[in-house]
């Protein structure tokens, strides 16, 4: 396995692990699929784990889009690497505005004041 496969694998399991707190069935689907469907498997959306030193933000969020057509999932996000962070949740999640607004009508809608 090349030194860029073990960070990709390593940041893919980091995040799994992180999302099995919250959604217990979360997990990384089989490799090497012909239809590419995210990194973590078992969630209601679509996660793609980036692990590289030189961010390439439209192209990878292009990606998310065929992914999520190819999940057919509603949406979804790239996970990507901080450098120099070791966990997750100090990494960065970027999607377009359209996600962005879906999540924000869920969230809203969930949280409205009464």
């Amino acid at each position: 396995m090349s030194a860029n496969s073990v960070k990709g694998y390593t940041a893919e399991h980091e995040v799994e692990l992180v999302m099995r707190r919250y959604h217990p069935d979360a997990s990384r689907p089989r490799a090497g699929r012909s239809d590419d469907v995210g990194d973590i498997a078992g969630i209601p959306i679509v996660i793609s784990v980036k692990n590289h030193r030189e961010m390439r933000l439209a192209s990878w969020v292009a990606g998310v889009k065929r992914m999520v057509a190819a999940a057919k999932l509603p949406l979804g996000i790239v996970w990507h690497k901080k450098i120099g962070k070791g966990k997750p949740e100090d990494w960065y999640v970027t999607m377009d505005g359209a996600t962005f607004l879906q999540l924000y009508e869920v969230y809203i809608g969930q949280r409205r004041p009464k």
